[in-house]
């Protein structure tokens, strides 16, 4: 199960990293934003079962110039929980997540495979200047703590 620690820990900064793109425009047009997400904490039981819950904080980053701010430079974090859904091979967990950004919060959920490279969540509104928001995150999992995130917007 160490594993699967590992796995729903890369999950998680991957979607806490998609959340906040998500956040980086409240344009209702679309479009799409790309931020780096890097994990500083990750609370989870030593081998989770189902019914474990999984919580993180990530912090989030510029890929390229967002926010009014150029790229490399932080643009908010976000918290998450999940909670593991099966004890198959791959597990599966769903996940709630909140990004803190300029403006507002962004909240995105939806089941993760921790074991897949690639992940999809659905962004499904926000408050402050992102209430309402709509769209779609995809992750990518670079590492254990990194993630690459593409948020489109719809």
């Amino acid at each position: 199960m160490k594993k699967l620690a590992i796995a729903a820990a890369a999950l998680a900064a991957a979607a806490a990293t998609l959340v906040l793109a998500g956040a980086g425009s409240a344009s209702s047009t679309g479009g799409t934003i790309e931020l780096v997400g890097i994990q500083q904490q990750f609370i989870a039981p030593p081998a989770p079962h189902v019914g474990d819950r999984l919580l993180f904080t990530s912090a989030v980053y510029n890929r390229g110039a967002e926010f009014g701010r150029p790229a490399g430079a932080r643009v908010g974090r976000a918290t998450g929980v999940c909670t593991v859904t099966s004890d198959d091979n791959p597990p599966a967990v769903q996940c709630t997540f909140t990004a803190h950004v300029p403006d507002g919060q962004i909240v995105a959920v939806g089941e993760g495979d921790p074991g897949k490279h690639v992940n999809r969540w659905a962004i499904v509104g926000g408050i402050g200047a992102y209430a309402g928001a709509r769209g779609t995150l995809v992750v990518t999992n670079v590492s254990e703590t990194k993630s690459l995130v593409a948020v489109h917007l719809s």
